[in-house]
């Protein structure tokens, strides 16, 4: 089963501590179906484009901090720049915004690493 979670999706993750494990989970199982056909989907944003592999920058913010993670690996649109996460990066991007936020970092430029 292949999740792929938007950039609202992340963020609201993120400013909420929920974590792939918990969205997972909340997902009823016969929504979890996955056909191959769904693969190419079409861009949640301006619904032009399908999503490539590519790089994205990943930016969070809460209050007056802010952590960019640059060089992430999804699925962007060549259209609008929209972006999706695979579950395993959601959760690393997750893991290190959290490790940045709870070290008081007021501003953080990260690269990905796995």
């Amino acid at each position: 089963m292949k999740f792929e979670f938007t950039r609202h999706a992340i963020l609201r993750m993120s400013e909420r501590g929920i974590g792939v494990d918990e969205v997972v989970y909340a997902v009823p199982i016969e929504q979890r179906l996955f056909r191959e056909e769904d693969s190419a989907m079409k861009c949640v944003i301006c619904k032009e484009r399908v999503y490539r592999q590519g790089l994205a920058t990943v930016v969070f913010t809460k209050g007056e901090a802010a952590v960019i993670i640059k060089a992430v690996p999804a699925q962007v649109c060549g259209q609008c720049g929209e972006y999706t996460l695979d579950a395993e990066t959601t959760r690393s991007v997750l893991a290190m915004v959290d490790e940045a936020f709870a070290k008081g970092t007021e501003v953080e430029i990260r690269r990905f690493a796995a």
